[in-house]
């Protein structure tokens, strides 16, 4: 009995392996990495007639997927069938899984012309690879973001639903074996990108590319375009990007290559009642492709124009100084974050007159223009005073062109002057007088009597910003050099006017006549 039990049960054995199917035609073709597409991920098993090493067509009445997933989709027709499945984004596969098909193939006819009765059969498979894919933390996910700079962003690379290891390269500089890269919210001064974080980088494109650790034959990858913008000069008077410059004179005054800092609010100063304009200046230049929001926040500013932007452009507007308001701010506003600000100064014009006096026939042509950044009309009237000695203590100094002036002589030349000229006091506010002689005492090129006075005086062949500056001095504006180190030239404000020529040393800076904020609002 129990030979004959073992004897049906191998039978019934060797007919279930005789049942299992057989294809006469099968195709196996490896791994299948799925799509990203908007609306999920989808793979796609496709098999040819060619694949399976045959000429006969498919059977299109036949033709069904097996294995998983069991959502697997088929189309057959007489060339080729293709099987797909799809997932939403938010429910990737977790793991690898088969892919998987079968069917039927028309034979050809017999040798009586009918064709024949049993079919050929086919099947094809495919691995299908979890999904790799990086998102970062704006825009729902997006790999490709517009963002403000000093935006916090964040990339992740997943696999799956899961966090996965990668090797990342932004802009060619690399960072291995995290799953994500933090972009902190510090921006222009970039501290050292590979640490723990990555210290958001200057206004710009980057393209991030990610690779698993453990696979270096996948990928992905994105684009950040970081948004960052400044205000510049258009058609206003003044214009000053030094006073909230966010590092030192030395990094201002470096090549714009070499600048780490930046002018956090620029001024403007423009005269009451004016139409101007200033430029905006996005970083990067190209159009990009959300709005930038163009805002004012007070009422001595209006019609603003544009109200927004994609690309670098002059923002036009009309300036009004009111009883409790001269100043007023625009900003410049990506997705609700401030990208640039600047301060519009509203100021009433303010003249003045300036007597300038050529002693013995100096031919000195004073350039007062610089003021003209503050408002500030300067009107010249010019008159020759000839003398040819003064006379100080009792000592007579002859004037002429080899004469060293001092300061007691400065003043007895003017004090001679106005006991000669005794309306002068009352018709201008302030007289310049250029005397003869190569300097005054010890290399002087000019001096004014006091801060602030009404009197300076101008050695010979001098800079054409000596002028203005000594004329700075009896408005009331004092030298702008680093008294605490008066050796480090490289740390004053060395093209503003009142600079000392001594401490502005380029040639190229020793005609600037740059004034600043706070000398427009004194001069005021």
């Amino acid at each position: 009995m129990k030979s004959l039990r073992f004897t049906v049960y191998l039978f019934l054995c060797l007919s279930e392996t005789l049942m299992l199917p057989a294809y006469d035609f099968e195709y196996h073709t490896g791994n299948i990495n799925g799509s990203y597409g908007q609306n999920g991920y989808s793979y796609t098993l496709n098999i040819t007639k060619s694949n399976l090493g045959t000429t006969y067509d498919f059977d299109t009445r036949s033709g069904v997927t097996s294995g998983n997933p069991s959502t697997m989709s088929i189309s057959v027709s007489s060339g080729c069938a293709t099987g797909t499945v799809h997932y939403a984004e938010d429910t990737p596969p977790t793991a690898n899984f088969t892919m998987s098909m079968h069917g039927l193939l028309i034979p050809p006819p017999s040798g009586g012309g009918e064709t024949e009765v049993r079919q050929p059969s086919w099947y094809g498979d495919g691995n299908a690879i979890v999904p790799y894919r990086i998102k970062s933390n704006q825009n729902n996910g997006a790999k490709e973001i517009v963002v403000p700079a000093g935006t916090s962003v964040t990339y992740t690379a997943y696999e799956g639903t899961s966090p996965k290891a990668s090797n990342w390269t932004v802009n060619g500089e690399t960072k291995n074996n995290e799953s994500s890269i933090i972009f902190n919210r510090s921006w222009w001064d970039v501290p050292g990108w590979f640490s723990a974080s990555m210290g958001t980088p200057n206004p710009g494109t980057y393209d991030i590319t990610a690779k698993p650790t453990d696979n270096a034959e996948v990928s992905d990858s994105g684009k950040m375009i970081v948004v960052g913008a400044n205000f510049t000069n258009g058609n206003c008077p003044g214009y000053d990007d030094y006073t909230n410059w966010n590092k030192d004179a030395i990094d201002y005054y470096s090549s714009s290559s070499s600048r780490t800092g930046r002018c956090t609010l620029p001024y403007f100063a423009v005269q009451d009642q004016g139409r101007y304009n200033i430029n905006l200046n996005l970083i990067p230049t190209a159009t990009i492709s959300k709005d930038v929001c163009l805002e004012e926040n007070d009422i001595s500013i209006s019609d603003l124009t544009p109200e927004t932007t994609r690309t670098n452009t002059r923002v036009g507007f009309v300036a009004s100084s009111l009883l409790f308001s001269s100043e007023g701010d625009i900003t410049a506003k990506l997705d609700g974050t401030t990208i640039a600000t600047s301060t519009v100064c509203i100021y009433k014009k303010k003249d003045i007159k300036v007597l300038f006096v050529r002693v013995n026939n100096q031919s000195g042509a004073p350039d007062y223009s610089a003021f003209e950044q503050a408002i500030f009309s300067i009107n010249v009237d010019f008159q020759t005073y000839t003398k040819s000695s003064v006379t100080v203590k009792g000592v007579t100094y002859a004037i002429n062109a080899s004469t060293i002036w001092t300061r007691q002589m400065l003043e007895k030349l003017r004090d001679d002057f106005y006991s000669e000229n005794p309306n002068i006091k009352n018709e201008y506010n302030y007289v310049q007088f250029q005397v003869v002689g190569s300097v005054i005492r010890s290399s002087v090129l000019g001096m004014a009597d006091g801060i602030p006075s009404r009197d300076s005086w101008i050695s010979q062949n001098v800079y054409l910003r000596t002028y203005p500056h000594e004329l700075g001095h009896c408005l009331g504006l004092s030298h702008r050099n680093k008294y605490d180190s008066p050796c480090e030239h490289s740390q004053c404000d060395r093209d503003a006017l009142m600079c000392q020529s001594t401490h502005a040393l380029d040639a190229t800076l020793l005609n600037s006549t740059k004034l600043r904020k706070g000398e427009w609002d004194a001069l005021h």
